[in-house]
This record gives C-alpha cells, sequence and structure tokens, in this order.
C-alpha cells in the first residue's frame, strides 16, 4: 500500500482596485486584479488544510505581479471592484 499527500496551490481572482495606479513594469495607468492564493495539504489528492494564504496584485495589460502582505489587503478589501456573473461591475 502506498500514501500519496502533497500541496496545491488554489487561486482565487478577488476583484480589481477602486483605484488607478501606475505598473512599474508597463508604465500603463490600470486597475489592478487582486489574486489570493492558498497552499493546501493534499491526503490522496484532497485538500485538508489551508496551510498558506499569499495575495498578490497584477497588471491586467502587461501580467507583471507583486505580492502585498496581509496588511494591505485588508487596507484595499472593502473597496475592490468585483465582477458578477454577468461581467457587470459591482462596486463594493
Amino acid at each position: 500500500m502506498f500514501i500519496v499527500i502533497g500541496y496545491k496551490a488554489y487561486n482565487k481572482r478577488l476583484g480589481f482596485t477602486r483605484e488607478l495606479s501606475k505598473c512599474s513594469s508597463c508604465q500603463k495607468e490600470v486597475h489592478f486584479q487582486v489574486t489570493e492564493a492558498q497552499t493546501k495539504f493534499t491526503f490522496f489528492w484532497i485538500p485538508l488544510f489551508k496551510v498558506r494564504t499569499n495575495y498578490f496584485l497584477s497588471c491586467p495589460s502587461c501580467g507583471t505581479s507583486s505580492e502585498i502582505s496581509s496588511e494591505r489587503y485588508e487596507e484595499i478589501k472593502s473597496s475592490l471592484i468585483t465582477l458578477s456573473s454577468s461581467n457587470t461591475a459591482i462596486f463594493l
């Protein structure tokens, strides 16, 4: 008998920043996309518990992304622009 254990990353798009910011790579003014990346421990390919959570800001124009702290995410979380299933912006 063998046992399969490991880790798997799960990415979730949370929305876009409300304010326009300049991308350091492409120099365009954009609404950055906010992504949550969770790493989960798996047992026989079944995710059991969360090991780590990271947050990223990504430029939708050039694709450059940078990690942000949990504190910074908490600051911008309340002002995220999200998309509904019909692809219309919802302001929270």
